[in-house]
């Protein structure tokens, strides 16, 4: 019993004895090996591409992460600074003395307080 088959290759019909959907008609058939090695270059190339561009969205990606760590730990430092800011002013108001003064006499009565 014969089948008629498509080629799915080059899309000429044929009739084979044991033909599938997947056979190849006899033309193509005879070049599936120089086919198939240029398939695998094309695919080896495809591939180390797909490679090189994931290599270069990692790199960027990592950047970008970068910046975004470097962009928080900019703000936190602003908010730290401003929150300084007004523990100084603060402390300054309360005790009427400048920091560097509260300071120093905190640091004496500390050294005082371990004798």
């Amino acid at each position: 019993m014969s089948y008629y088959m498509i080629c799915p290759n080059c899309g000429k019909g044929t009739i084979g004895r044991y033909a599938t959907d997947n056979d190849l008609c006899g033309e193509c058939s005879d070049n599936s090996s120089t086919t198939d090695k240029l398939s695998v270059e094309n695919l080896q190339e495809e591939l180390e591409s797909c490679i090189q561009t994931l290599i270069e969205a990692s790199v960027a990606a990592t950047i970008t992460q970068d910046i975004v760590v470097g962009n928080l730990v900019d703000r936190k430092l602003a908010d730290l600074a401003k929150t300084h800011k007004l523990a100084v002013d603060y402390i300054e108001k309360v005790t009427g003395k400048n920091i560097d003064v509260v300071l120093a006499e905190n640091a004496a009565l500390e050294g005082s307080g371990d004798e």
